[in-house]
């Protein structure tokens, strides 16, 4: 088995859409519930237009659904902290498995998607992704590749991109360095990973940066790199991932708005699944600050001394505990010290 994620620009027989693209995630796969029968060819439907392609039938048929939960102590490796909902495919697929960024409104028959731009801004691509270890080494076969992402028989994680030096360019294998104490612990092939990638377009060259959990993954080369050349570097449209090997993914999606793979609150560069998890761990003098719609729009904060900061004004009604009086200015609630009720 090689590559288990490459990003892909294939041949097009649409026009190049540059388009606000919207974040697709859900509790589902692909609209498919547990017990469906996916079908890469178009029985997978999303928002009524076909994503999914595969050329070889194994690729395309009788891969299972199943649960992506996984308990994790640090980072955020589910888009949905629920094990009953959430739905994954497991991939074992000897030929590519494509995604289309953008689908037809048919199904289709050959890996012909719509080519979306990298503008200026970034394109970013998430998704939570279970790597399974390679039995060779990865390679780009094909002349459309523009990044593979993969985990080598050692467990190290490789980022096969571009490479220049001395004015010439050239494909490198980038072996992550210090993912392990990254990640809080050694890289595990049996969890899930929150695999987020920024495109960049510089100068009419593309650059990528690689994410998992919201930890920005360098690599030794010479020195530690964080921006990795596209095999592509002319090419700044992309229109597909290509899943390759054995492993499993959900909760993909293409947005050119930062994707929410840090967590919903954050407290003092500390961040958290869920706003509950969040009110948990505050402690008197701290703000919580809402980087991400948390899913409820009331809340009761649970002690005095503390903050919350809503910027984006996901929330409707902010109260304190045993009716206390909160103290509003532009989306931030503060809930003073009292002797009433103290922390």
């Amino acid at each position: 088995m090689k590559k288990m994620f490459t990003l892909l620009s294939a041949c097009a027989m649409f026009a190049a859409s540059a388009a606000t693209l919207s974040t697709t995630s859900g509790t589902t796969f692909a609209g498919l519930t547990a017990g469906d029968a996916f079908s890469a060819s178009g029985a997978a439907a999303e928002g009524g237009k076909y994503y999914w392609y595969s050329a070889d039938a194994q690729s395309g048929t009788n891969m299972p659904l199943a649960a992506n939960y996984y308990t994790q102590t640090c980072g955020r490796p589910n888009q949905f902290a629920s094990a009953e909902t959430t739905i994954a495919l497991a991939v074992d697929a000897d030929e590519p498995l494509y995604r289309a960024a953008e689908g037809s409104d048919s199904a289709f028959s050959s890996p012909s998607f719509t080519q979306v731009d990298i503008g200026d801004g970034g394109l970013y691509i998430d998704t939570l992704i279970k790597f399974e270890l390679c039995r060779d080494e990865a390679d780009i076969a094909d002349d459309t590749g523009k990044l593979a992402i993969w985990l080598n028989s050692t467990t190290n994680l490789v980022i096969t991109a571009g490479k220049y030096s001395g004015g010439a360019f050239s494909t490198n294998d980038y072996v992550a360095a210090a993912l392990g104490e990254d990640l809080c612990g050694a890289f595990n092939p049996e969890a899930w990973y929150r695999l987020t990638v920024k495109a960049t377009n510089t100068n009419d060259k593309v650059y990528f940066n690689v994410f998992l959990d919201g930890k920005q993954v360098t690599a030794l080369d010479g020195g530690a790199i964080t921006l990795f050349p596209s095999l592509q570097p002319t090419s700044t449209t992309l229109s597909a991932l290509a899943f390759q090997g054995v492993g499993s993914v959900d909760d993909i999606s293409f947005t050119e708005a930062l994707p929410n793979f840090l967590g919903v609150a954050e407290i003092s560069g500390t961040y958290y699944a869920t706003l509950a998890d969040a009110l948990a761990a505050v402690n008197y003098g701290e703000t919580i600050v809402l980087i991400a719609d948390p899913g409820v729009t009331s809340v009761t904060l649970p002690k005095t001394g503390i903050a919350l900061s809503d910027p984006n004004g996901y929330l409707s009604t902010v109260t304190g505990p045993n009716g206390q009086e909160v103290t509003a200015s532009e989306n931030t609630y503060t809930l003073p010290l009292t002797a009433v009720n103290p922390v």
